[in-house]
């Protein structure tokens, strides 16, 4: 089970722990994935037999695609096969959007970063502390959970009686759900209208939409870098939840890096040398961009306007080079 907010997540596993016929583990609160995944992997060891499965609480700032890996990996394992067959993120309804634009730091990443991992890689989305919220906000919130996460289950069940009823999926080498973002780039979600089983047919002020963009020219860090507070911090082409992809500095050419943004926190980490992964983009950006009231036209303006323009392209990597480029420099890539 995993959950930014402590106390929620710690209430439910208390109604787990009444009500249901599992035993539950909570890992230490700062722990490092390792060192939960050891504990995981003892709890499991110690309580194998058990015929209802077992519930592991971990710390708020874990992300399961590396919690999970590690556990696989786990040499204190059991001999015998041990699926994970689950993973839960407990939603707190009202603390969620706030949670989506928190820039403190949590581990080695922000809350915000951990809170979108959370809920992109979850199977199952506990949504608590519901009850009190607008019929109109509680659709938009499960219809960006469904954006976000687009094939887990979301339960709006304070109790955890039914948290692991239904399907179960098997994740024996790590986590193998699809975000959202990725499903828009691959073409396996509309990008062009609500989607979800909560989304409205009606336009809204609370309308969940996406966009998925595409532009072969690299960027330009300077007017990217300008033009990223209009968007993010400003809202000028709707509120923007969440966008991430991948995407090439003229400044930095022939390195493919992958974006990531939540609310207003952004960051940009170099994947690998174009040529190198066949799979990554050679040049140019494709980025899903998930959101409230999305301008479409307007920001597909914006981000053009941030690439290369003709003159530019034709000054080739030398003139590139002496561009303006404010965004922190990359050690270390591919």
């Amino acid at each position: 089970m995993f959950g930014v907010s402590g106390p929620t997540r710690r209430r439910l596993v208390s109604a787990i722990r009444r009500s249901a016929d599992r035993p539950v583990l909570s890992t230490p609160g700062r722990a490092h994935d390792a060192d939960v995944a050891q504990a995981a992997a003892s709890f499991v060891r110690t309580h194998a037999a058990h015929p209802g499965g077992l519930v592991i609480e971990c710390p708020d700032y874990c992300l399961p695609p590396e919690l999970i890996s590690e556990f696989a990996a786990s040499e204190y394992l059991p001999g015998d096969e041990v699926d994970v067959a689950t993973v839960v993120t407990v939603v707190d309804a009202v603390s969620i959007r706030s949670d989506l634009t928190d820039a403190a730091p949590a581990g080695f990443s922000s809350r915000a970063l951990v809170t979108v991992g959370q809920i992109e890689y979850a199977s199952v989305l506990a949504v608590v502390n519901w009850e009190d919220l607008p019929r109109q906000e509680l659709t938009s919130l499960l219809s960006m959970l469904s954006h976000l996460s687009p094939t887990a289950t979301i339960r709006i069940d304070s109790s955890g009686t039914n948290l692991f009823d239904g399907d179960r999926r098997v994740y024996r080498e790590g986590v193998t759900e699809n975000p959202g973002w990725v499903r828009i780039l691959n073409g396996e979600l509309e990008s062009s209208c609500p989607f979800g089983a909560f989304a409205s047919t009606e336009s809204t002020p609370t309308t969940i939409s996406s966009l998925r963009y595409e532009q072969v020219r690299p960027l330009h860090p300077h007017r990217l870098a300008r033009a990223l507070h209009g968007l993010f911090e400003e809202h000028r082409c709707g509120r923007v939840i969440r966008s991430a992809g991948f995407c090439h500095f003229a400044t930095r050419h022939g390195v493919t890096a992958q974006w990531s943004q939540v609310g207003g926190v952004i960051s940009f980490e170099p994947l690998a040398r174009d040529g190198v992964d066949e799979e990554l983009l050679a040049v140019g950006q494709d980025i899903a961009f998930i959101g409230v009231q999305l301008d479409r036209s307007g920001l597909i303006d914006v981000l053009d306007a941030c690439a290369l323009r003709d003159d530019e392209l034709r000054a080739g990597p030398a003139f590139w080079d002496r561009l303006t480029d404010p965004f922190p420099r990359w050690h270390e890539y591919g």
